[in-house]
C-alpha cells in the first residue's frame, strides 16, 4: 500500500469518527428537547392553543426519532 493509499484511508478513518461524533451530539441535542417538550406537557400548567401546539412539535420530533434509529440500529453497512 503506497503512502497515498493510506493517507487517504487515514483521511477517510477521520471523517467517519467526525461524522459519527455529529451525529451522537445531534441525537443527545434531539432527545433534550424531546424531554422538555413532555416536561412541559405533564409537570407545567399549559392551556389552550399553546397545548396544541405543543402537541404538534412532539409529533414533529417522534418523526425524527425514525432517523435517529435507522441510524443507530440500521444492520447495513453505511457508506459515508
Amino acid at each position: 500500500m503506497g503512502s497515498y493509499q493510506r493517507g487517504k484511508k487515514i483521511q477517510k478513518t477521520i471523517k467517519n469518527k467526525n461524522m459519527t461524533i455529529a451525529r451522537i451530539i445531534i441525537t443527545i441535542g434531539v432527545l433534550i428537547i424531546f424531554a422538555w417538550l413532555v416536561y412541559l406537557i405533564f409537570f407545567e400548567e399549559v392551556t389552550g392553543t399553546t397545548r396544541d401546539l405543543l402537541f404538534i412539535l412532539i409529533g414533529g420530533f417522534l418523526s425524527s426519532f425514525q432517523n435517529i434509529i435507522d441510524y443507530w440500529f440500521k444492520k447495513e453497512k453505511r457508506n459515508e
